[in-house]
C-alpha cells in the first residue's frame, strides 16, 4: 500500500487531517474500499493526545498498537466465500498499515509534542487569543487543539465541544475548524460551532461574514452560510427500539436564526456567552446533557416518556435546583439530588 495513503489514514485517526488531505485520501482510496474498511475495523479507536505528551504516553500508545499487530490473526476471521488471495491481500495491507503506524508515530513525536490544547471542564468556560489574533470563547466541557505553526502557513484547529469564534481576516490563509463530522472554512467572520462528541448533531451558526461547511462522508456536501443562518447536521437517526443509529446520509436543516427576533435581540445560539441558558422548544433529552456540562453533575431520568417533552425558557445566573424546579414543575415531575447525581422521577 502506498506510504502516502497510510500517512493520511493515520492522520485521520489522529484527528489532524486537513480539508485538502481529506479530499486527497478519498481520491487515493476510491479503488480500495474493502481494505480501507478493514483498516477502520482494525483500528476502532482514534489515537488522541493532550498537550505536550511525554515519552511514557507515546510509548504506551505504541505498545497498544504493537499489541494490535500481534493479535491480527485473531481479530480478522474472513468468511469462506472470500478467496484466499483476497484475504491475504487484506491481511497484508493491515499488517503493513500497523507496522507503518509505529514508524510514522515515532517520526511525528516532535510535532505531537508541539500541539497546543485548551480544555474547559464541566462548569467552566475560557477565552483564548490564537497566534493570528483571532479570539475563541470555549464553552463547558470542550477543547480546541492547534499546532505550533498555527498562523504561519495555515490556520487550522480541531474542536470537540462548543466554541464561538471571532476570526481575523486573512484572505491568503483560510481559517478551518475540524469537527467529527464536518469542516468549517472561513476567511474572517464571527460564528459559533457546537460539536460535542456525545451529541447526535452538529450546529454551525454564522453571525457575520461567510463560511463553508464541508460535510464529511462518502458523498461530500458543501453548505455555504450567509449571515444569521444556521445549519444543523443530524448524524444519527431513530432506529429499532428507539435506539440511535448512524445515518447513511446526514440530515441537514438550514434556518434563519433571527426570524421572529427584534433587531437588538441576542440570538439563541450565543446566549451562553452572556452566561445564559436559553432553550426554544428543546426536548428534555437535549437539555439534560447541557445542564450536566454547565453544572458538572450527572442527571438520570426514570421517566423515559418525558424525554421528548419540549421546553422554552431563559435562565441567567440561576442555581441548578431553581432551573430544575422551573422545568420539571410544568411536566409534573420531581427530582432528588445525591451529591453530584440527580434523579428525575414522577
Amino acid at each position: 500500500m502506498d506510504n502516502r495513503i497510510l500517512e493520511l489514514l493515520i492522520k485521520k485517526k489522529l484527528g489532524t487531517l486537513s480539508l485538502s488531505e481529506h479530499t486527497e485520501l478519498g481520491n487515493l482510496t476510491a479503488d480500495m474500499e474493502e481494505v480501507a474498511h478493514n483498516i477502520d475495523e482494525f483500528w476502532e479507536q482514534p489515537l488522541t493526545y493532550e498537550a505536550n505528551p511525554g515519552d511514557t504516553d507515546l510509548d504506551a500508545c505504541l505498545s497498544k498498537l504493537n499489541g494490535k499487530i500481534d493479535a491480527l490473526p485473531k481479530l480478522h476471521k474472513v468468511e469462506k466465500r472470500i478467496s484466499w488471495k483476497k484475504m491475504t491481500a487484506i491481511a497484508a495491507g493491515l499488517i503493513f498499515f500497523a507496522s507503518f503506524s509505529v514508524v510514522y508515530l515515532r517520526s511525528q513525536k516532535a510535532e505531537i509534542e508541539h500541539l497546543h490544547t485548551v480544555v474547559t471542564r464541566k462548569g467552566s468556560k475560557s477565552m483564548v487569543i490564537l497566534p493570528d489574533g483571532s479570539k475563541v470563547w470555549i464553552n463547558n466541557d470542550s477543547k480546541i487543539i492547534y499546532g505550533k505553526s498555527f498562523g504561519k502557513d495555515m490556520r487550522e484547529l480541531t474542536l470537540v465541544g462548543e466554541a464561538y469564534f471571532e476570526v481575523v481576516k486573512d484572505r491568503n490563509k483560510p481559517f478551518i475548524v475540524h469537527t467529527k463530522e464536518a469542516d468549517i472554512r472561513v476567511l474572517g467572520t464571527k460564528f459559533n460551532v457546537k460539536a460535542y462528541k456525545e451529541d447526535a448533531k452538529i450546529e454551525t451558526t454564522l453571525l457575520t461574514g461567510a463560511v463553508e461547511v464541508d460535510i464529511k462522508g462518502e458523498n461530500t456536501q458543501i453548505i455555504r452560510l450567509k449571515p444569521n443562518e444556521k445549519v444543523t447536521i443530524y448524524t444519527t437517526i431513530q432506529g429499532r427500539n428507539d435506539a440511535l443509529e448512524k445515518a447513511d446520509e446526514p440530515k441537514i436543516v438550514l434556518r434563519d436564526i433571527r426570524k421572529g427576533l427584534s433587531q437588538n435581540a441576542i440570538v439563541l445560539e450565543t446566549q451562553w456567552l452572556e452566561n445564559r441558558l436559553a432553550f426554544e422548544q428543546e426536548k428534555l433529552a437535549n437539555i439534560i446533557p447541557i445542564l450536566e456540562r454547565w453544572y458538572n453533575v450527572k442527571i438520570e431520568s426514570k421517566v423515559p416518556e418525558a424525554m421528548d417533552k419540549k421546553i422554552t425558557g431563559t435562565f441567567q445566573d440561576e442555581s441548578l435546583p431553581d432551573i430544575l424546579t422551573s422545568i420539571l414543575t410544568v411536566m409534573d415531575l420531581k427530582y432528588k439530588m445525591n451529591n453530584q447525581t440527580i434523579s428525575i422521577y414522577k
